[in-house]
């Protein structure tokens, strides 16, 4: 029997190289799928990633939208209160000189003599028909920023 035995061997040897080669086999196959798996999971994390960034981005767009809004709003409330503090003072100036003589130099002048007649009367009357009273700012509120003062002698600011 020693061709029995070389039979054996070649028998045991062919088995275990077909073993050998399936699992190889079953092993790379495993690791194609691990990697089909992996490659999967790294694009979903790729496109949740991107999500996120637009997600920021559109935040930041909103929020940066928000302050220039707000600075805007801001400037628009400071424009229209000095209109109406400039208002104020030119209805102010009229009323000072609503009752004066105007003379009719450029610019004109303005001035009271001591004791009325009926000329300067006449005068003052004239005066007061050739002068413009100051027009209000169109969408403004005039009474903005005005202190006024209670019965106490405290001052509210609107």
């Amino acid at each position: 029997g020693g061709g029995g035995a070389a039979l054996f061997s070649n028998l045991v040897q062919g088995t275990l190289r077909r073993f050998k080669e399936e699992s190889t086999s079953g092993a790379s196959e495993q690791e194609a799928r691990r990697k089909e798996v992996e490659a999967k999971v790294e694009r979903e994390l790729e496109v949740e990633r991107r999500r996120l960034r637009e997600e920021r981005e559109r935040r930041q767009a909103e929020q940066t939208a928000e302050k220039e809004k707000k600075i805007q709003m801001a400037a628009e409330k400071r424009r229209h209160r000095l209109l109406a503090q400039s208002y104020r003072r030119a209805l102010a100036n009229f009323r000072a000189r609503e009752g004066m003589i105007m003379t009719q130099a450029n610019p004109p002048l303005f001035y009271l003599p001591k004791v009325h007649n009926e000329k300067t009367l006449a005068l003052v009357a004239a005066s007061r028909d050739r002068m413009e009273p100051p027009q209000p700012p169109e969408g403004v509120d005039v009474d903005v920023g005005v202190v006024e003062w209670d019965e106490e002698g405290g001052g509210s600011r609107d």
